[in-house]
């Protein structure tokens, strides 16, 4: 997508230095949206070509470190001395390996030609010697291939080679029909829809087509930047894709959501906005929204925003509550706004400033949106951000799909490829959700959010036998860890005024794992403590943890730290860990808050 956009104009001023947590809805990737994730990744700290010189041996890493961070899942592990990849549940391997007498180049060449973006080859030829090599497609053409991989002499590499120099010494290398470990396979995401997107436009004038309309630009934050748009379906065509395209001369970015909208529906196009996109200081960018229906590309109004220097002073303004809330039809309650907090670039108070725009109907059904903002009356610049309500009738979110009611009991399934969200919508009732069936051995992970989006409770590869219980306001993201399937039930009676059940796009927990010889840096943008816990640990491995509050001055210090405990960031503090002794550390926090307080590079 690296094309130069005609756009409206529409100035902003916005700083951004945050790195985006590129993440991939697991229910069914695309080539587009795949493609697009890699190249914004290759661009953050960590995945930047020329980084991890000298780290030797690190191929299988490199690659198994991009797979979770685009599809949520790890990678099977390399048979040694093989070209062969390790058998999955998650990767499938696509057409048939080549070894032997069969490594032609003609069927080299053929497989990598049937690749997509995301797809993985493990080989082994004249550039690995003795040694099997793990990569991964970022982008296939019909003039070549770009390769995107790990290698210790020159660190990560992102190279586009033609089809015609690809099995060269200037390529990948060559292969030899005569020795019996030379050899490629390719392997697939089983959960990948590999559907070409047409990039046709739609006929001017016809009616059924829907319309797309890109939001205006948003600064939540000084260092993040939020997106979106509207689609209006009253044809009731199929849509089988949208999302929104961020393009300059030299950096893309985009993203891609799976959404089914029914006929005559509006609504805003729910988790297509980015709070974490590393911008670039003086320079115009372009985005707007996109939707596929019937294989065709509807796009929004083009909108272009500038960013100031680098050295601006944005003021910070937060929610108080949680910046999506879900709420049932109630005629007789008035909906009450939360409220938000604004702070200027010195820390003074300016919450008094702060305008708000938006209504909520809570007797009709929809999306609504509430906007706060704020200007500094040091710097002239602004932020804002925005809360998103929705008032639904509980058939139009406990749809049967998710919910299986059986006499007494309402149930819910959790699987590999379906995450689930519950909120706890009534004024003063806990609901308890106990266990169901599930496979032996079978795990989850579990996140409780309270109403104004900390985090209050956060469990990993849990098995117990009790369930838990969300209090009023209360919301639950629950991921499957091990095994294929657990189930979860609750009153029936729930559904109809008190349990809202949602599929969740997202893991309950992100996994951050910082190496030997690597740091790795935490960031609270929120006005709430965030707290960092730990996920698996080596025996007798340790970390060292320095805190930097909001003006760089070191208020915390923990050496050869080995505590089960983790440690909590304070609002405006960040924290800068690495390995003290072992191989790795492992730290997990919810999903949800790098979407709104934390940010992790």
């Amino acid at each position: 997508m690296r094309k130069k956009l005609v756009a409206i104009l529409l100035t902003l001023t916005v700083v951004c230095a945050l790195i985006p947590l590129v993440q991939v809805n697991a229910q069914a990737a695309t080539t587009q949206e795949v493609a697009a994730r890699l190249a914004a990744l290759s661009g953050t700290s960590g995945y930047r070509p020329g980084e991890l010189k000298g780290d030797t041996g690190g191929c299988w890493r490199f690659v198994n470190k991009v797979s979770k961070n685009i599809f949520k899942v790890a990678i099977p592990g390399g048979t040694s001395g093989k070209y062969k990849l390790n058998s999955s549940k998650n990767w499938t391997i696509i057409d048939k390996s080549y070894h032997g007498s069969t490594a032609t180049n003609a069927n080299i060449i053929g497989l990598l030609k049937s690749a997509y973006p995301g797809d993985i080859i493990q080989y082994q030829g004249s550039a690995q010697g003795s040694s099997q090599h793990t990569a991964m497609i970022a982008n296939v053409t019909d003039s070549g291939i770009t390769i995107y991989d790990q290698a210790g002499s020159r660190g990560i590499g992102w190279k586009e080679h033609k089809w015609s120099d690809l099995l060269t010494k200037n390529g990948i290398g060559t292969f030899s029909t005569s020795i019996s470990n030379n050899g490629m396979s390719l392997y697939r995401y089983k959960n990948y829809s590999t559907t070409k997107i047409s990039t046709s436009n739609p006929t001017p004038g016809t009616a059924t087509a829907p319309t797309v309309t890109t939001n205006a630009i948003s600064s939540p934050a000084p260092l993040s930047v939020s997106l979106g748009g509207i689609i209006s379906n009253p044809g009731g065509m199929k849509i089988t894709a949208c999302g929104v395209s961020l393009n300059t001369s030299d950096y893309s970015y985009g993203d891609v959501g799976k959404d089914q909208i029914s006929s005559n529906q509006t609504r805003t196009l729910l988790n297509m906005k980015y709070d974490r996109i590393e911008l670039k200081p003086d320079t115009e960018y372009y985005y707007f929204a996109w939707v596929e229906a019937d294989g065709k590309i509807y796009t929004g109004n083009r909108v272009n925003f500038k960013t100031t220097s680098s050295s601006a002073k944005l003021p910070t303004i937060s929610l108080i509550g949680s910046s999506q809330i879900i709420l049932y039809l109630d005629s007789g309650t008035p909906y009450t706004e939360q409220g938000a907090r604004a702070y200027d670039h010195d820390g003074t108070n300016i919450s008094s400033l702060i305008k708000l725009a938006g209504v909520v109907n809570r007797n009709e059904p929809g999306s609504y949106q509430i906007t706060y903002s704020v200007t500094s009356p040091s710097s002239g610049l602004s932020a804002s951000v925005t809360r998103e309500v929705q008032i639904v009738s509980p058939t139009s979110v406990n749809t049967s799909s998710l919910v299986k009611v059986d006499g007494v009991f309402a149930y819910i399934t959790v699987t590999q490829s379906r995450n689930m969200e519950l909120i706890n919508v009534s004024a003063a009732t806990n609901v308890t959700l106990s266990h169901g069936d599930h496979d032996e051995n079978s795990s989850y992970d579990l996140v409780i959010y309270d109403s104004d989006g900390q985090q209050s409770k956060i469990q990993r590869d849990f098995h117990d036998w009790y369930g838990f219980t969300l209090e009023p306001g209360q919301r639950a993201v629950i991921s499957l860890a091990k095994g294929d399937i657990r189930e979860f039930y609750f009153g029936a009676e729930l559904l109809d005024n008190s349990i809202v059940v949602k599929e969740s796009p997202e893991r309950a927990i992100y996994y951050a794992t910082v190496h030997a010889g690597q740091t790795m840096t935490f960031t609270n943008n929120s006005l709430f403590n965030v707290p960092i816990n730990h996920g698996s640990i080596e025996d007798n491995s340790s970390y060292n943890l320095v805190i930097y509050n909001g003006k760089g001055e070191q208020v915390s210090v923990r050496r050869n730290y080995n505590d089960w405990y983790g440690f909590t960031i304070e609002p405006g503090h960040r924290a800068v860990v690495s390995v003290a002794s072992g191989s790795s550390r492992e730290f997990i926090v919810g999903t949800a808050l790098l979407n709104t307080m934390l940010t992790i590079s």
